[in-house]
């Protein structure tokens, strides 16, 4: 806080400034009489002036009656301290514009009660003239709009003393746009408006993002003020400009400094943003814009992919893979590969020796011997369940180190073995005459149940996806939502944002759903391409993870790992605590007649608009065409989740113990 002291005698005001450093305010400005007073003013603005009321020049009456009279000084308080005590004195003074009266000599405990008064009375005011003016945002309206982002935006939390230099900002911001309004042709209009919630900050971006023109978020903010000026500013459609606000720039690491940089976002720090550096701020970046419609075309995929992966290398440490993942891949992929060098490349892992030992002493193998060797373990596990391992246990070690708050890994590896385990059923030929000795041991593990294998045989699924032996299932579905770990890493506290609004629609939108409304094309199919291309996962794997929420209509591959999302999603959510409709659908035991004639859910502004009916609710997480490409009705699908789930849960079980 920056007090303008005015007093003549320079002992004085060595007393003052002492005491106001003693109770922490060390931005002290001095001057000897009212004219010099009025000169720093004016210069250097203030958020309180003390002044003496004797002196030359111009006295501290003559003072407070020039600051009144100006509609640039005539909020700020004034505290006036004399040894003219009369009641006629303080009168007086009171009328010219004093806030308060403190009667020398005076405590230090006296001039610190002064000032906590007339500033909370003086917040109070600026609190309610903030929130007077906040724009009403009605969707017929076309003004412009400036956007604040704040740690609070509701008058009591406002109020708090805490927050008197937030409140200082806003009500000099405010007041910027005032005096911009008054300079608009006849006609013309300026809005602003002010949340502390991210995830209505967002909305509002992408519901009126043609009548933004300044967008100012503070790295007070919840959910990361931080990333939300990266997520704007890549997502960034039109001539608009973003600015971080923060109470110094030490508080933002060197290497975000430069990232904001290359992403346009400038920085400014609280304590210096007076009346006139805002109202220049305003001129430099609002003015010019006002006029300015920006352009309705979005971006390209390819263009939010290219801003995105720039601004994830520069900003965060994404996780890598161990090395034995990419040798015992290599070898999977190469039919021909011996036995050996899987066992090679497993003894120099020591956590990936034993967690293949472990899991060949599970009973669903049948071997009663003791296993203490890798050799023996794999040979008895076979290729194929080696792999799944090895794979699995790779994806766990790389995100282990995911500290985002709600983020829970053993959730999110869960689900993805769920999902792995899926497309692995649903893959299976079950034509015992082309049987590989590896898939006659698989199917035996499978454990497979009667009802669930007339049910895959009935609708002969495996006929349907032809893929290329390159092309994993298992790997894929292991991989498909590594996304989500790259937004998280990359993106702190967006995580937090996009389950709130999925609760909020009690979990009947899908994650991207939600993703697409709190940031953009900052979703986790597209940061999630950018992850796999860095693992070397291979085109056919990070098509996937790029698509596996809209497979095109020719990607068999693609649309193998989206079924078994769908049915996943039902069985193992991610979170754990969603209540998605395939969850509800499957854990109860509605009549599925008619079930093939819910089609795809109407168009909604709002794709997080709850939707209490299951069977509404669930074609949101349908892809476009994916039933109809498989000839599939969503009863087919209920009815495999329902026959495979045993399965799935007890293969999942099993795997989480062997690691």
């Amino acid at each position: 806080m920056k007090i303008l002291l005015v007093e003549d005698s320079l002992g004085m005001r060595k007393i003052v400034r002492s005491m106001l450093g003693n109770l922490g305010h060390h931005e002290v400005l001095e001057a000897g009489h009212g004219g010099e007073a009025w000169d720093l003013l004016r210069r250097h603005s203030a958020d309180v002036v003390l002044t003496d009321w004797n002196m030359p020049v111009m006295s501290g009456l003559e003072l407070i009656t020039k600051i009144r009279q100006s509609p640039q000084f005539d909020n700020v308080p004034v505290v006036m301290f004399t040894v003219r005590s009369t009641r006629e004195d303080v009168v007086q003074a009171l009328k010219a514009g004093a806030d308060t009266y403190l009667t020398k000599p005076f405590t230090p405990r006296q001039l610190q009660d002064k000032l906590a008064s007339v500033l909370g009375r003086r917040s109070q005011g600026q609190v309610g003239w903030v929130l007077k003016g906040v724009d009403p945002l009605r969707r017929d309206d076309t003004y412009p709009l400036v956007v604040f982002g704040e740690e609070a935006s509701a008058a009591d939390q406002l109020a708090q003393p805490d927050l008197r230099e937030v409140v200082r900002y806003l009500f000099a911001a405010v007041t910027s746009i005032e005096q911009a309004r008054g300079r608009l042709e006849e006609g013309q209009r300026l809005g602003y408006c002010l949340s502390s919630n991210t995830a209505t900050l967002a909305r509002w971006l992408r519901a009126y993002r043609q009548r933004v023109r300044l967008v100012l978020l503070s790295t007070r903010m919840s959910g990361n003020g931080l990333t939300l000026a990266r997520l704007v500013s890549i997502n960034r459609q039109g001539d608009f400009a973003v600015f971080l606000v923060c109470d110094a720039a030490a508080e933002v690491p060197l290497r975000a400094r430069y990232a904001l940089e290359r992403l346009g976002v400038v920085m400014l720090e609280r304590p210096r943003l007076d009346a006139d550096s805002l109202a220049q701020l305003l001129d430099d970046y609002l003015v010019p814009r006002l006029g300015v419609a920006p352009p309705r075309e979005l971006l390209s995929p390819a263009e939010i992919r290219e801003r995105l992966a720039t601004d994830i290398r520069h900003m965060a440490a994404l996780p890598v893979l161990p090395q034995v993942h990419q040798q015992i891949v290599a070898l999977d992929r190469d039919p021909n590969s011996d036995i050996s060098a899987w066992i090679r490349a497993i003894e120099v892992d020591p956590l990936s020796r034993a967690q293949v030992i472990r899991r060949a002493r599970s009973p669903i193998y049948g071997f009663r011997g003791e296993i203490s060797d890798a050799d023996k373990a794999v040979i008895l596990l076979g290729k194929s369940a080696t792999k799944e391992l090895i794979v699995s246990s790779a994806l766990r070690r790389s995100v282990e180190g995911v500290t985002e708050k709600d983020f829970n890994v053993d959730d999110y590896w869960v689900h993805g073995v769920a999902v792995a385990t899926l497309a692995r059923l649903l893959h299976f030929p079950l034509d015992e005459s082309v049987w590989t000795p590896d898939q006659r041991k698989d199917f035996v593990a499978f454990g497979l149940d009667r009802e669930a294998l007339d049910e895959l045989r009935r609708l002969q699924l495996w006929q349907r996806w032809l893929l290329s032996p390159q092309q994993d299932p298992f790997l894929a579905g292991m991989m498909h939502d590594i996304g989500k770990v790259a937004l998280v890493e990359g993106y702190p506290g967006l995580y937090g944002v996009i389950l709130e609004a999925m609760a909020s629609s009690h979990w009947s939108s899908p994650m991207a759903a939600a993703e697409e409304v709190m940031a953009g094309g900052a979703n986790h199919a597209e940061v999630g391409r950018i992850l796999a291309d860095s693992w070397k996962l291979g085109e056919d794997v990070a098509r996937v993870v790029e698509s596996h929420h809209a497979p095109g209509a020719e990607d068999a591959f693609a649309a193998l790992i989206a079924l078994a999302d769908l049915i996943g999603n039902g069985i193992y959510p991610f979170p754990r605590q969603a209540t998605y409709p395939m969850l509800r659908l499957l854990q109860t035991e509605p009549d599925l007649a008619g079930a093939g004639e819910v089609g795809a859910s109407a168009a909604e502004d709002d794709p997080l608009e709850p939707q209490d009916d299951p069977w509404r609710a669930v074609t949101r997480f349908v892809p476009p065409g994916l039933l109809a490409r498989l000839g599939l009705e969503l009863a087919d699908v209920i009815r495999l989740g329902r026959c495979l789930g045993p399965t799935v849960r007890r293969l999942t079980e099993d795997l989480r113990r062997s690691l």
